[in-house]
Parts: structure tokens; sequence; C-alpha cells
């Protein structure tokens, strides 16, 4: 026996690796600690001969090709014909034409293909999931956050455990069964169903030895018609061992699972009060909390950590010092809420230019406080994410769940595939995630509908797969997909591929809902955003404000220096815009040289004091024609407020478009609009 066939018997999972330097190849030893990693080429990329190597362990044996491999393909086919059943990945070059991607696949049957610039730890993650090998992170998780995701993980099984159970049970039936010789086709058909869920659920939880057994006792079932005594024995050893393997604890790494993020405030109060009931009542409503009663606290807490929102009282201190620390917010970016006394804190006007985001009254509820401080926190979050998903197997739909909510992603799941219809309608999902194998209808007829539908051909889909093989990623591209993660899936792995999904939709979305010119959002998604103001507002009984600006006197910039030069006022103008108002503002360009503001949390009163600061701004901001002259750049405003002037988007827009009109008619100087 030659070293290569002596190394493809050693107990080991085995990685061979062609192509590639020396320093990558180190870098593997390192962080693939377990596995047997040996070169299978010289400098001239002399491959063994194509001849069948005995190997009693094909499933965790790994080739990797590194870019230089392409340009001698036929010695890596003579290889791969040594190892038959071996997974093959290749590092290609950037540049690489997608015909010599596809003849990756297509020709040496490739599992993964990998792109130069490598992400080093995505394919150690991939390796190490294939070769069954534990992957830790290069940067480990703290103890806590490693026994909190051990904990999350464990209830998350102990949750399915009956199903699991019942899987076993179906599966134990049927090893009884061939021992007596009485497995029949329905028996050994749901025994078949079973074993494939159980190896994609066990895998995602960590039971990667489980995951295995699960596999190959669903290859015996559907791959021998008859089953000879070789094929029971190994069924019925299989069985026996993946019971003792449920029965250890999931490990909690697997997924990796990031620890949720519990919404943080920051208290900022003057000496001599107390706010001990609010502390722990934010802390009763999931609220992380710190309290300051000085600048000087102020700034040691916010040395130590960031927060979401400050709770400010802006009686803390002298006057000056209080615009310091409002300033000291802006330059954070940390949105403050006034929390005052009535009658405390008159001038209002100095915290709206100095970026306050809402105004609280100590004389209200400390209930009503906080659902002030939750609801501007929701309405501040990052964009969240719909996805719908598909698969019958309810463990893997609730790990989806765990994996991706913590990141802005609501998962709804269904496990009955007819149900898909009615679900689409209701959801509006941005990313649909299909299991491959699904009762009644198949993923891939789903995904097929789907881009047969005007309403949903263009919604991103993933499958999830324990296939991978070539004809069926083949099914699933030509089906429609946009991507796959082969189960059992690893949380980092997985919140990559749909985040890439969603950043796409995003960006497409972008740019159906911006103004080329000004960046702005345009009429859609002013309709869109208002849409979700007015229900906020409506639910939580909060202020909220419509600004339609125009510039006045644009046609005569327009008439006098041409079109180039007014679109460049407009863009300019854009600019301001977007970094005058909050985060959280809705600014659009409605069309020619007029524009929309609104603002939720803010009475018209407080808006107006605003607009006033971005005339002042606009004013400052020098806008200079290609003469070298400064054109002149102002403009008229109409405040809306709800529900006062309006309950709809459209009725805010009419009320502060017919002020707009007044306004400008009263700058100059007549009664009529102009």
């Amino acid at each position: 026996m030659n070293d290569l066939s002596a190394s493809l018997n050693h107990s080991k999972p085995k990685l061979f690796v062609s192509g590639i330097d020396d320093e990558l190849f180190s870098w593997l030893h390192n962080r693939l600690n377990g596995a047997h990693i040996q070169r299978i080429h010289e400098a001239n990329l002399e491959l063994s001969p194509a001849q069948p190597l005995a190997t009693k362990n094909a499933h965790s044996t790994v080739i990797l090709f590194g870019p230089d491999t392409l340009s001698h393909p036929d010695e890596a086919s003579n290889f791969l014909a040594t190892v038959p059943g071996a997974s093959n990945y290749w590092i290609l070059p950037h540049d690489v034409s997608p015909d010599a991607a596809q003849s990756c696949v297509h020709k040496f049957h490739a599992d993964q293909l990998f792109l130069e610039p490598l992400d080093r730890e995505a394919l150690a993650q991939r390796l190490a999931t294939r070769l069954n090998l534990e992957f830790v992170p290069s940067e480990e998780p703290g103890i806590l956050k490693q026994q909190q995701i051990a904990s999350s993980v464990a209830r998350l099984w102990e949750k399915f455990r009956p199903t699991n159970h019942e899987r076993m049970q179906i599966l134990m039936a049927a090893a009884e069964a061939l021992k007596q010789g009485k497995l029949d086709s329905d028996l050994r058909q749901q025994a078949a169903h079973e074993a494939h869920k159980m190896a994609g659920a066990a895998g995602s939880f960590g039971f990667a030895e489980a995951s295995n057994l699960a596999h190959s006792m669903e290859r015996i079932l559907l791959e021998f018609k008859k089953l000879g005594s070789v094929e029971v024995d190994e069924y019925c050893a299989a069985a026996e061992k993946l019971k003792y393997e449920l029965g250890r604890p999931p490990r909690a790494l697997a997924l990796h699972l990031a620890s949720q993020h519990l919404p943080s405030l920051l208290i900022v109060q003057g000496a001599g009060r107390s706010e001990q009931r609010l502390l722990l009542a934010a802390a009763g409503r999931g609220l992380e909390t710190a309290l300051a009663i000085n600048s000087k606290e102020t700034r040691n807490v916010l040395s130590r950590r960031n927060f979401d929102v400050v709770l400010f009282d802006p009686t803390c201190g002298p006057r000056q010092e209080v615009r310091t620390l409002m300033a000291e917010f802006a330059s954070r970016d940390l949105p403050v809420l006034i929390y005052t006394g009535d009658g405390e804190f008159e001038d209002r006007t100095l915290a709206v230019r100095l970026g306050a985001r809402g105004f609280l009254q100590r004389s209200q509820p400390i209930p009503e406080v906080l659902d002030s401080v939750l609801d501007f926190l929701e309405h501040s979050q990052k964009v969240s994410y719909q996805i719908l998903c598909v698969d019958d197997d309810a463990s893997i739909i609730a790990a989806l769940d765990q994996a991706l909510t913590p990141h802005q992603i609501q998962v709804t799941g269904i496990t009955d595939p007819l149900e898909f219809w009615a679900k689409m309608q209701t959801t509006a999902p941005d990313l649909v995630i299909l299991d491959l194998i699904l009762p009644h209808i198949s993923g891939i007829e789903l995904c097929k509908l789907m881009r047969h539908d005007s309403r949903w051909r263009e919604v991103p889909v993933l499958f999830l797969t324990i296939q991978s093989d070539s004809a069926t990623v083949e099914r699933i591209f030509k089906a429609g997909a946009d991507d796959f993660v082969h189960k059992p899936f690893t949380g980092p792995e997985l919140l990559a591929r749909v985040q890439n999904r969603l950043e796409r939709t995003r960006l497409q979305r972008e740019m159906a809902e911006r103004d080329p010119l000004t960046g702005l959002g345009n009429r859609r998604q002013y309709g869109q955003l208002m849409g979700h103001f007015l229900h906020l507002a409506e639910r939580r009984s909060q202020p909220l404000s419509l600004v339609v600006l125009d510039l006045d006197g644009f046609k005569l910039i327009n008439d006098a220096h041409g079109h180039a030069v007014g679109d460049e006022v407009l863009r300019r103008l854009g600019e301001v815009l977007l970094r005058f108002f909050r985060s959280e503002d809705m600014v659009a360009r409605w069309g020619g040289d007029e524009f929309v503001v609104g603002m939720y949390g803010m009475l018209g009163q407080d808006s107006e004091q605003r607009i006033h600061s971005l005339a002042e701004v606009v004013e400052a901001e020098r806008f200079i024609g290609p003469d070298g002259q400064r054109l002149p750049v102002a403009f008229s405003y109409g405040i809306a407020q709800y529900p006062d002037d309006g309950l709809t988007a459209h009725e805010l827009y009419l009320a502060a478009d017919r002020k707009l009109y007044l306004h400008k008619a009263a700058r100059k100087g007549t009664s009529q609009p102009a």
C-alpha cells in the first residue's frame, strides 16, 4: 500500500490539498485541528495515477483544489477518480469566467466554489462542517455568552424532544422489522423520510455524528432495493448509535446564535431627584438602564458602553454645560429625549436646535414615559426584514428563527406547503426559504410557481437541502432559486447567505424608492413610511408632523443659468436635508423643487422650530453659479399635524400644501396664493 493509500485509511477525517500556497496550507493545519491534511502534488502537479484507492470513510474526505489547478484539469480529474465519493472544493481566481466555474460543477461535480480574495473563516467553517470537526470562530465568545447560547439551544432542543422521540420510534420500528425480515414498503418509506428529517435537524443543533448516522440510514433505505444481512446489520447498528447520540446535550456552538440585544437607556438627571421607580419599571420592561446625575458621571458611563437612547433632564447643570452635553450626544449620534417638569425648561427651541428627538414630562405616569421610550426605540430600529420559511420540520424553523431574529430578521414559518400562497399574501416576505423535500408539493415546484407569478417573481429564494450533488444543485437553480444552504446549516453561514440576498433586495428597492438626482426618497417611499408613521401615531397617541418645502424663485435659476445648474442646486439641497434631519425622519423629493419631511413624535410647533433652523443652514450654504456668483436659495413651507389637519398621508399633504402657498403668498406681500 502506498503512502496515499495509507493516508486514506487513516482514522482521522482527511483533507487533500492541491494548488495552494504554503501559508494557507499552514493556516488550515492550525484551524482544522483533528484533521489529517496532506498535499497531493509536487511542483509539477504530478497527481497520483487514476486507480481507485480503498477508503472506508469517503464521506469524511475532502479534496481542496487551489486556483492553479484550473490549468491542469486532467490531473485533477485523474486524482478525483482515485477517491470515489469524496467531496471536492475549489478556490477560483476572482476573474474566473462563468464557463470555467460551471465546468468545475459539471465536470468535477464540485461541492463548493470559493472566489479570491478568499474568506478563510468561511472556507474553514465549511471544511469543518463537512469533516465533522468542531468549528470555533477565531474570536471565541466570552464564557457568559457561551453559557447563554448553550442554555438557549438546549431549551430549543428540549422543545422538540417529543418530535424527535417519535422519529426515533419509527426508525427503531424499521430496525426491528428488518431483523425479522418483515419491513414493508410503507414503513420503509416512512423511515427513510424520518431519517432525512433527522439528519437535517440533528446537524443544525450540533449533533454532527447523529446527522451522519441518520443520513447513512436514509441512504441504506433508498439505495438498496434488496437489503442483505450486511445492510441490515449496518442500519440496526446505526439506529442504536443514533439513539445514544440523541441522548447527549446539544453542542451550542453549532448554531453560533447571537445573544439577544436588550435595548439600553441612559437616564441623566439632576442631583437630588429619585428615579428608582423609573429604573425598576424600565428593567421590568426589558430595558438595560444606567443612571448619571451630572456631566462628569455621564461621560464616565459613556466611556464604558454605548446606549440606544438618553432620557435627559436639562436641569442637571448650568445652561452651558447642558449645551455641551447635548453636543456630545449629537457627536455620538446618540438620540436624546428631554425629560423635565412643567415650566422647568422653557427653551424648547434650544433643545430642538441641539438635536432633541422628543419631550416627556415628569408629570406623566411612568408607564406612559416608558411607552414613549419603547415606541421611539421601535421606530428608530434598523430596517427589519420579513422571511417566509417552508419546512415540514418545525425544529428547523425554530432554529432559523433563533439564528436570524437577533439580526432584525423576522421569520414566519409554515410546515404545510399548501399554506404557502396564503402566507405569501399576508407576510409579503423579503426572502423565501424552502426545504427541497416537502409533502404534497416539492420546494422546486413552489419556486417555479413563484417565478411564474408577477407579484413574487423578484423575491429571492434560498433552499435548505441535505442533497448538494451537482444534479440537485442544477435543478434548484433552473427552478429560479438564488442560493442554497446545505443541511445541517451553521448560524454564520446561514446568516451571511441570508443577509447577502436581503442586501441585494434592499438595493433594488432603494433604486425603486429613491430620487436619482438628490438621493432622497420619492413619492412611493413617502406613501410607505408615512403609512407606518400614522400607524404608530394612532397606536401610541403620539404627534406627527408633515412639512412641505418649495424653493422660492427656482424657475429663475433654471432660466438664467440652465437646467444643469438647477439640478446641481437640487442635488446640494438634498445633501443638506439628509445632514440636517434625524435619521428616523422621512425626507423625500415630491417632484420638481418641492420636498416633504415627515417627523414622527414632533408637534407642529416643534417642527416649525426645526424648519427655522433649517432656513439658517440653507442660507449659510454657498450655492455658486457658473459665473462665480452666489445663487439666492431660499424656501417657503407649510406644516400639517396629525390628527388636527388630517388622518391620512394624502390629507396631511394637502393641508401642508395649502399652508405652503399661504406662506409663499405672505412672503411675496400678497393675499393670493402664488
